[in-house]
């Protein structure tokens, strides 16, 4: 997946030193929780590696910051722990990635709590914590970045609202606040903040932590937090952890096995976790993933439908039941999925980014317009929300809004080579080749294995009237795709290749690769037409009469008056 660059905000460093002690004041005017959100991607990381989560700054000492975040988060370590470095890194919110050394990683025992630590002499916000302790009926707001279990999105910020239904001192694991909405995996170790923006506590994955409930008296739940006060009162009793074996329950095992990449292992560990418990959400949940990767879209859904079965409010679940929809081109589906997770929470962004991809699909760019301006008024730090809102102004033909979005793109992430590669073909469709070759350069300089770059370049180089630069391109990006797989019309690349030979007059080589086209795509009509040009100068008279014909035929199907004229002119030509 693609990683994730955000913004830098304006920081506000507090608690330079461990010894400052944070007040928040005692009476604040409530938040709007838009402005949570803002405040809260300050100081809230991303955490990647065998698991993903999220993670508090909570501390800075000199250069060194303190994130606190799950135990379960960053405990899939080996046994030879002493010999591990660089299992997980930090993604700040201004988009640096740093490496967390294992040996730092400290726990708190009984509590599903760690702290890691990074060093950096940039500046950024550490949270402050509320001096209030949670009430039942207290309204909260969980934080986080969610997973995204496929290449189609960035991870990017979600915030949902909740009410707090149960407050405890005994929970499992330290969960001794409990609410009553479900945050979605990915979020585990962000903050659960109050309606002020301070730090409440760390919430969690939701409702159990290695099988065994949080509160087995009360269902009404569906998520819990860690008070931040545990944190506050046991700092100095977190320690590093002496041979941390890895959890071997069926769940934790199968998510292990999905991130290794084999999906059916996955599939019979989390069959044993529901074996054990037949309404366990996220085996359901991680399930469902599993059979997305594996492309058993069907199987996907069935396993998201136990999902909202068993929790009819679960955004996630809609989000993504909504991705596997989509893939299945069954696009009302995903739409009404997409539109009951924003119903749902509002300020999801992912809901809007997602609804838009589909109305792109259905080439209702005007609705996937108005959804995209939405997830980026929600998120004005995701890269991929200004490509795709490109994408879509360029399909209204308003070029200069699309390249302005693309530079956005860029901008937030430099490395984003779809970007650089969408913003050329805009340049093209503005016949300035020379941008549009450098952009494809550069796309190309980060992603040398995508036969769509070399494709699209070639395109340029055969405007420019440079066909041997052209036809190399399209050389490579045939090459690509039959070693990589299929990310360009493969046809359209052996028509181009023919089209520049044949302005070459080299027209044996063109014949043959138009005459590939063809095979690849008997409806290409414009491959009948240059492959009649070239059996016409090559002195074939019937072969051209044949192919001009036959492209005369599918441009009148396709109602292309001006190219059925020009084939019809060539007949009557050589009929004459």
């Amino acid at each position: 997946m693609n990683k994730y660059l955000f913004s830098s905000l304006t920081p506000a460093i507090i608690g330079i030193s461990a010894s400052i002690t944070l007040i928040a004041p005692a009476s604040v005017m409530a938040l709007e929780q838009r402005e949570i959100l803002r405040r809260a991607t300050e100081f809230t990381v991303m955490i990647d590696g065998r698991e993903e989560g999220s993670g508090v700054i909570i501390k800075r000492d000199g250069n060194t910051y303190t994130v606190l975040t799950n135990r379960h988060v960053v405990d899939s370590l080996d046994v030879n722990f002493s010999q591990l470095t660089g299992t997980y890194k930090v993604i700040t919110p201004d988009g640096e990635t740093y490496t967390i050394d294992d040996n730092k990683i400290k726990h708190l025992e009984g509590y599903d709590l760690a702290t890691i630590e990074f060093n950096s002499n940039r500046n950024y916000t550490v949270a402050i914590p509320s001096t209030e302790n949670a009430e039942l009926t207290d309204n909260v707001h969980i934080f986080g970045f969610p997973k995204i279990f496929s290449d189609f999105n960035e991870r990017s910020a979600y915030i949902e609202g909740a009410t707090v239904i149960r407050v405890g001192t005994q929970g499992f694991d330290g969960y001794n606040i409990l609410f009553d909405k479900r945050p979605p995996a990915g979020t585990s170790g962000g903050p659960l903040l109050d309606e002020n923006g301070f730090l409440l506590g760390i919430h969690g994955l939701g409702d159990t932590q290695e099988g065994i409930p949080i509160d087995a008296n009360n269902q009404r739940y569906t998520g819990g937090a860690i008070p931040i006060k545990s944190y506050l009162e046991q700092t100095n009793t977190f320690a590093t952890p002496q041979n941390p074996k890895l959890p071997d329950d069926p769940l934790s095992v199968g998510q292990r096995k999905a991130q290794e990449g084999d999906y059916r292992g996955a599939i019979s560990y989390f069959d044993q976790a529901l074996q054990a418990n037949p309404n366990n959400l996220y085996a359901y949940y991680f399930r469902g993933e599993a059979f997305y990767y594996l492309k058993d879209y069907r199987s996907a859904i069935n396993s998201f439908n136990q999902v909202l079965r068993l929790d009819s409010n679960n955004v996630s679940g809609y989000l993504y039941r909504g991705l596997v929809y989509y893939n299945l081109k069954e696009y009302e589906k995903a739409i009404a999925d997409y539109n009951q997770a924003i119903n749902l929470n509002p300020n999801y962004a992912d809901g809007y980014a997602n609804r838009g991809k589909t109305y792109f699909q259905q080439n209702k760019y005007d609705q996937a317009l108005e959804s995209f301006n939405q997830a980026i008024s929600l998120n004005p730090n995701n890269a991929e929300f200004y490509n795709d809102r490109g994408l879509t102004y360029r399909n209204l033909q308003k070029y200069n809004e699309a390249i302005a979005d693309y530079n956005q793109a860029i901008n937030l992430n430099p490395n984003y080579a779809d970007a650089y590669s969408h913003r050329g073909v805009t340049y093209n469709k503005l016949e300035q080749y020379q941008r549009a070759i450098s952009d494809y350069n550069r796309a190309i300089e980060i992603n040398p294995n995508s036969s769509l770059y070399f494709y699209n370049r070639g395109i340029s180089y055969f405007k420019l009237e440079e066909y041997q630069r052209g036809i190399s391109d399209c050389n490579r990006a045939i090459e690509i795709n039959d070693n990589w797989g299929n990310d360009i019309l493969l046809d359209s690349a052996y028509l181009n290749r023919g089209s520049g030979y044949y302005e070459l007059e080299e027209y044996q080589r063109a014949i043959s690769d138009l005459t590939r086209a063809v095979e690849l795509n008997p409806n290409n009509a414009l491959a009948y037409y240059n492959r009649g040009k070239a059996y016409k100068d090559s002195g074939n008279r019937q072969n051209a009469l044949s192919d001009f014909r036959q492209a005369a035929r599918l441009y009148q199907q396709q109602g292309d008056t001006e190219r059925y004229e020009r084939a019809m002119n060539q007949i009557r030509e050589l009929e004459n």
